[in-house]
């Protein structure tokens, strides 16, 4: 491997092992437990996410197989 992909993996593990532990020590502590309206307000917001994300992406399926993508042609001159 090159030295630019070690360090890349080495980067990325490093930002995996870090998410890892700060996930550990933040959600093993004691606390306030959420409330309902949390709850009910982080549902309906990664509801509200990931319908966009749908729509998105659906709408760039669509464009693609109506042609939209294709690069502009010349008529030629009548």
């Amino acid at each position: 491997m090159r030295a630019g992909t070690i360090v890349i993996l080495a980067v990325l593990a490093f930002l995996l092992a870090g998410t890892i532990a700060f996930a550990y020590f933040g959600l093993s502590e004691p606390g306030r437990p959420m409330s309902p309206q949390f709850f009910a307000a982080l549902i309906l917001g990664s509801m509200f996410s990931l319908g966009v994300g749908v729509a998105l992406m659906g709408l760039l399926f669509y464009s693609n197989r109506k042609g939209y993508h294709e690069p502009p042609r010349l008529l030629p001159p009548s």
